[in-house]
């Protein structure tokens, strides 16, 4: 099965760097957020195509700093 994401939303609390990840793989560089000038959050829907992960992968987000990072990825399996 794969993981398949339709919409993506999350906000920040503070000067943090986001990169998405599919398995190990990197599916984005660096995202700055929460800094001056830099947004506060994203939100991503995908209403054509879903995000599609590789077959069996999880999907991660790694910070680049101790931030709380609240959101929601909705998402399906098939």
């Amino acid at each position: 099965k794969k993981i398949r994401i339709v919409s993506l939303f999350f906000t920040v609390a503070g000067d943090v760097n986001i990169t998405l990840y599919d398995g190990g793989s990197a599916l984005s560089g660096p995202m700055d957020f929460g800094a001056a000038s830099e947004p506060r959050g994203m939100v991503v829907p995908f209403p054509y195509s879903p995000l599609e992960l590789s077959e069996g992968a999880a999907f991660g987000i790694k910070l680049s700093a101790a931030v709380q990072v609240s959101g929601t990825a909705c998402y399906y399996y098939q």
